[in-house]
C-alpha cells in the first residue's frame, strides 16, 4: 500500500499537470487569437477608418477584436452598440450579423447590409450559377435581398451585378402583372428563360389541342406540351368537350 506521504505527492502532481495544461491552452489560444486579428484584412480596417473617421483607435480595436469572436455579444450594451454590430458585420464581411440592428436602426441595417454586398455580391453571385431552375432564382433572390427588403441596385460597384440586380426586380415585376412580355426586360440569358417557363401567356395553347395553357394547369390539369396527355387517341381539348375531362 501507498503511504501517505506518496499519496500526497501523487495528487500535488496531478493538480500541478492539469494546472500546467489550462495554462497552456489559454496561452495557445491567446496566441491564437492574436494571429487571427493579424489575419484580418487590413485593407478593411483601413477602409472602415476612412469611412468614419469619428472612431477613435481604441473603438476600432475593439471592434477587429470583437470580431475575431466571430459574433456581435461583446458590442451589447455599449454606448456604441449599433455602430460596433455594423463595424463588425463590415470586417467579418458576414451579412447574417446586421441583422442585431433590424428591430433597433433600419436605416443602418440597410446600409449594413449594402455595404458588405458591395464587396460579396460577385461571389455569391458566382455560386448561383451552376444553379438551374427554381434554385437559381432563389439564390439570386437572396443575394439581393435582406429579410424581404429589397438592396439598392445601384449601390453596387460592378455593372454585371447591377444588371443582374435590375434583372431580378424586372423578373418579380413581370410576375406579379403575370406579363409575359416583360421577360423581355430581363437580360440575363438563364433568367430570361426562367421567366418565359414561368410566366405562362393567358392565351397560349402550346401544344395547339384548343386548352389554353393556364387552363390546362390550373383548371384541367393537364399536361400544357402534349395535346393527349393520358395518349388515348383523343386530344385534351376535344376530351373536355366530350365531358371526358372536367
Amino acid at each position: 500500500m501507498l503511504n501517505k506521504k506518496t499519496i500526497i505527492i501523487i495528487i500535488l502532481a496531478v493538480v500541478i499537470f492539469f494546472s500546467s495544461a489550462v495554462l497552456i491552452f489559454f496561452l495557445v489560444k491567446r496566441v491564437g487569437d492574436k494571429a487571427a486579428v493579424n489575419k484580418i484584412d487590413s485593407k478593411i480596417i483601413d477602409e472602415l477608418k476612412n469611412n468614419h473617421p469619428e472612431f477613435s483607435d481604441a473603438q476600432l480595436n475593439f471592434y477587429k477584436n470583437t470580431a475575431v469572436k466571430g459574433n456581435t455579444a461583446p458590442c451589447l450594451g455599449r454606448a456604441d452598440e449599433d455602430a460596433c454590430v455594423s463595424s463588425v458585420a463590415f470586417i467579418k464581411q458576414d451579412v447574417n450579423l446586421c441583422h442585431d440592428l433590424e428591430s433597433k436602426n433600419e436605416k443602418l441595417y440597410m446600409e449594413c447590409g449594402n455595404g458588405i454586398l458591395k464587396k460579396t455580391a460577385d461571389a455569391e453571385i458566382s455560386q448561383c450559377t451552376p444553379l438551374m431552375g427554381d434554385d437559381y432564382y432563389n439564390c439570386l433572390e437572396a443575394v439581393f435581398t435582406i429579410d424581404n427588403k429589397r438592396l439598392d441596385c445601384l449601390s453596387f460597384p460592378g455593372a454585371e451585378t447591377r444588371s443582374t440586380c435590375e434583372d431580378i426586380l424586372n423578373y418579380n415585376a413581370a410576375f406579379l402583372s403575370y406579363d409575359r412580355a416583360l421577360c423581355k426586360t430581363v437580360k440575363t440569358e438563364k433568367l430570361n428563360q426562367y421567366c418565359l417557363k414561368v410566366i405562362i401567356d393567358k392565351n397560349q395553347d402550346t401544344d395547339g389541342d384548343g386548352l389554353t395553357d393556364l387552363d390546362e394547369i390550373n383548371k384541367y390539369k393537364t399536361h400544357y406540351l402534349f395535346a393527349d396527355t393520358d395518349n388515348d387517341g383523343i386530344n385534351d381539348g376535344e376530351a373536355v368537350k366530350r365531358g371526358l375531362i372536367k
